[in-house]
């Protein structure tokens, strides 16, 4: 589970610095309520028709795919 988790984070964290660096760097520094950085807010860039929440369940979706599918072999 923490290596599926792993791979989720590493590719919202790619689309979200790629589409959206501002906000990127942003969220990756230390939160002025409670001091840390938050590792798990990904913003994604709104692609104008409201599809942002279904690429992240299919990035989601296809890790757990993945990880099904080397854990079987």
């Amino acid at each position: 589970m923490k290596r599926w988790e792993r791979l989720v984070h590493l590719e919202l964290a790619d689309i979200s610095s790629t589409g959206c660096p501002d906000e990127w760097k942003d969220v990756r520094a230390k939160c002025g309520d409670c001091g840390s950085v938050h590792r798990e807010i990904f913003p994604i860039l709104r692609a104008g028709d409201g599809d942002e929440y279904a690429k992240v369940v299919e990035v989601i979706a296809r890790w757990a795919a993945f990880v099904d599918k080397i854990c079987q072999d």
